[in-house]
C-alpha cells in the first residue's frame, strides 16, 4: 500500500480550508449583534400592539397597567417576553424601571403558575389573538 504524498497533502489542505470557511461561517452567523437583530425581525407583535390589547381586554388604562403590580402587569410582562423581540432590559424599563432579572423572574413564575391555573392560562388566548 503506497500512499502518495502529494495527495495526501492535497487531502489535509481541502481539509484545512473547509474547518476555516467553518469557523468563518460560526463567525457570521454568531455575532451577538446578529443575533438580537434577528430576534426583533421575528417578532411577531410590537409592544404597543401587546399593550393595547391587554389594556382592551383587560379593560385597565396604559398608567395603571404600566406603573401598577399585580396579576394584570404579570400578564403583560409574560406577554411582552412572549411575543416580542423585546430584550428583558427594555421590557423593564417599559414598566417603570424593573430590573432585567425583575422581567426574567416575572416571566418564569407566570410561566410556573399558568401550567397549572387553567383560567389563567386561558385568559392570554383572547389577548394574542387579539394583537
Amino acid at each position: 500500500m503506497s500512499v502518495n504524498i502529494e495527495q495526501s497533502e492535497g487531502f489535509v489542505q481541502a481539509r484545512i480550508e473547509e474547518i476555516e470557511s467553518l469557523g468563518r461561517l460560526k463567525d457570521g452567523i454568531l455575532h451577538k449583534g446578529e443575533i438580537a437583530h434577528r430576534k426583533q425581525l421575528q417578532a411577531a407583535h410590537g409592544s404597543e400592539d401587546i399593550i393595547a390589547a391587554i389594556c382592551s381586554h383587560l379593560k385597565v388604562s396604559r398608567e395603571d397597567l404600566l406603573r401598577k403590580g399585580g396579576e394584570n402587569r404579570k400578564i403583560a410582562i409574560y406577554l411582552m417576553k412572549k411575543l416580542t423581540g423585546m430584550s428583558n432590559k427594555q421590557i423593564g424599563h417599559l414598566f417603570g424601571g424593573l430590573s432585567y432579572s425583575a422581567v426574567a423572574k416575572v416571566y418564569q413564575r407566570f410561566s410556573a403558575e399558568a401550567k397549572t391555573n387553567k383560567p389563567l392560562r386561558k385568559l392570554q388566548y383572547p389577548i394574542i389573538s387579539a394583537t
